[in-house]
């Protein structure tokens, strides 16, 4: 029915270390790829709620893209807004078509305090932080859209999850 690419990674997305601050996001991307004669639903969620959510495309991915020759300085690239819009939970997939689908991990402080109230480590120059790791799931569903109407049959007919570690 579809296939998931992870870019050579083995089944799960890593995000690194994410820290809290205005940009406190991490973005990594998949690649969905239809298998089969049929238009797909295919359908994005998370057991990490509004900590995940979903783009088909993401200027602040292409800016990382460039080198240090075509970018005076990489932060006048980075735009907050760009992993605010376009956020989508379906994506209807053509036939033997692909898709990237971005993925943004944002992390959420009071997360991190409810779950881990303990004094601030501090590192070897004296700067304090709070950390903890944030494991969770993406779920990606297909089902097959009619070709007469476009509508969605009732029957998932596959479902696929991947790992999420930061």
């Amino acid at each position: 029915m579809f296939s998931i690419n992870l870019e050579g990674r083995a089944h799960a997305l890593d995000f690194g270390e994410v820290f809290l601050t205005s940009e406190g996001q991490s973005l990594r991307t998949f690649e969905i790829c239809s298998q089969c004669e049929f238009d797909l639903r295919v359908s994005l969620e998370s057991d990490l709620g509004d900590q995940v959510t979903f783009q088909t495309s993401n200027e602040n991915l292409k800016h990382e893209q460039k080198t240090d020759e075509e970018s005076s300085d990489e932060d006048d690239n980075y735009n907050n807004l760009f992993n605010l819009h376009g956020l989508v939970k379906d994506i209807v997939l053509p036939p033997f078509q692909r898709e990237t689908v971005v993925v943004i991990f944002t992390p959420r402080s009071s997360d991190i305090e409810r779950k881990y109230n303990e004094p601030a480590h501090g590192d070897h120059l004296g700067a304090s932080y709070n950390f903890y790791n944030a494991d969770g799931r993406v779920f990606v569903r297909a089902s097959l859209l009619s070709t007469m109407s476009r509508t969605i049959t009732e029957e998932a007919l596959e479902k696929k999850e991947i790992s999420i570690l930061a």
